[in-house]
């Protein structure tokens, strides 16, 4: 399917003992709404060759890469060997490292640069409920202390997300209101945050300018129905029209060049 795709798959490991994993939605016709969705998968850890040849792959390539992106979705594949290692190699290479976590054990985690976590998985690793906005704050500051990461990124769904920094001893934190002008379909919105988030790091643009870039692709797939992708045209257009999206950057809004 990838080579029909012409996708480049050169890093790409295949595990005999494990399934693709297959999700099927069922949606009501009416409203074009997902009802529900059954996944087939394999959830089960790799093995320790499987990790090797992952490893492998990743050293093999690493001079050309400029950032690591890790989405963990408890598929077995980003166990906590392989993560750390993975931290590790990025550390001597001096690249950043953007973790989406899903797993409820935060030391899982450390050593990566950045997290991005939605507000029930913050609230997971912290184990408390979210309850209004000064526990936000205490939650964020004490994994980034914990962890020893440098940015926290938590998408907050109809509230935006927020941004928290380290920076000297205490924690800087900037609140990004919600871009997105409708909501149809919230599925990938995740995946488009944290996709271009590490997109904008890897040319080099601080933490809060991809985090912004990012909260406005993220407003524009949540206006879709289904799996989606957002374009580059899509983000331009956006900051065309309200340059107040990325106030710190108004001029790379009015040229494009980093959403190209």
């Amino acid at each position: 399917m990838l080579d029909k795709l012409n996708v480049h798959r050169d890093g790409l490991v295949q595990d005999p003992g494990r399934t693709s994993t297959r999700k099927t939605r069922l949606m009501a016709v009416e409203h074009g709404q997902q009802v529900f969705r059954l996944d087939e998968e394999s959830p089960n850890c790799i093995q320790p060759s499987i990790e090797d040849h992952l490893l492998h792959c990743l050293r093999d390539r690493i001079r050309d890469v400029d950032v690591i992106l890790c989405s963990d979705y408890l598929k077995g594949t980003l166990t906590s060997p392989l993560l750390r290692t993975i931290f590790e190699i990025a550390r001597f290479q001096s690249l950043p490292v953007i973790v989406g976590p899903k797993d409820s054990a935060p030391e899982k985690y450390q050593g990566a640069g950045v997290l991005v976590p939605n507000l029930k998985e913050l609230a997971q690793f912290v184990k408390t409920t979210p309850n209004g906005d000064a526990w936000l704050s205490e939650a964020a500051e004490n994994i980034i202390h914990k962890l020893r990461v440098e940015s926290l990124l938590v998408t907050r769904g109809a509230q935006g997300m927020s941004l928290f920094e380290r920076f000297g001893e205490s924690v800087r934190r900037v609140d990004i209101p919600t871009a997105a002008r409708a909501v149809y379909d919230v599925t990938g919105a995740g995946d488009t945050v944290l996709s271009v988030f590490a997109t904008a790091v890897a040319l080099g643009v601080s933490h809060e300018t991809a985090a912004r870039l990012a909260n406005v692709a993220g407003g524009i797939v949540v206006g879709k129905r289904g799996t989606a992708c957002v374009t580059p045209k899509e983000i331009q257009n956006i900051l065309h029209a309200d340059e107040t999206l990325l106030p710190e950057l108004g001029r790379i809004a009015r040229t494009g060049n980093v959403v190209q």
